[in-house]
């Protein structure tokens, strides 16, 4: 199984509890020891490779796919996942929306996915934040 946050250095969080903003827009969280690590939310696009993608799948690409949403379930049970899930129609990109805290761990997480790992699909990652949350804001 995908687990795109196995092999990440030990001290990264994602700070979401009591997290504020900083004069350029990054959002810092403390740690434990008083500590402040900049921490953002990331997107990640994943540009499927044809057109009715969702509809004209091999097998292999349903197995491969099939371990993404487990990966992304994982991040998802970590609390690291804030939301995730495909466009709909004809051109079905799909994006990730996720806490890291910094772009190397960000696309790190981005290239562990086994679709883009594998070349199923290519991915696009920027930096993201999420300024109005239903139920939060």
């Amino acid at each position: 199984m995908w687990n795109a946050t196995a092999d990440l250095p030990a001290g990264h969080h994602s700070g979401r509890a009591n997290e504020c903003i900083d004069s350029v827009g990054c959002v810092v969280g403390p740690l434990a020891g008083g500590h402040t690590l900049p921490v953002t939310e990331w997107l990640y696009f994943i540009h499927a490779p044809r057109d009715n993608f969702a509809a004209t799948m091999t097998a292999e690409e349903k197995t491969v796919w099939a371990e993404h949403f487990e990966g992304l379930q994982h991040l998802l049970a970590d609390g690291q996942l804030i939301l995730a899930g495909p466009t709909l129609g004809t051109i079905n990109t799909g994006l990730a929306i996720f806490d890291a805290p910094d772009e190397e761990t960000a696309r790190q997480i981005m290239e562990a996915d086994p679709v883009i790992r594998g070349g199923y699909a290519r991915g696009e990652l920027r930096p993201f934040t999420v300024s109005l949350l239903r139920g939060r804001d």
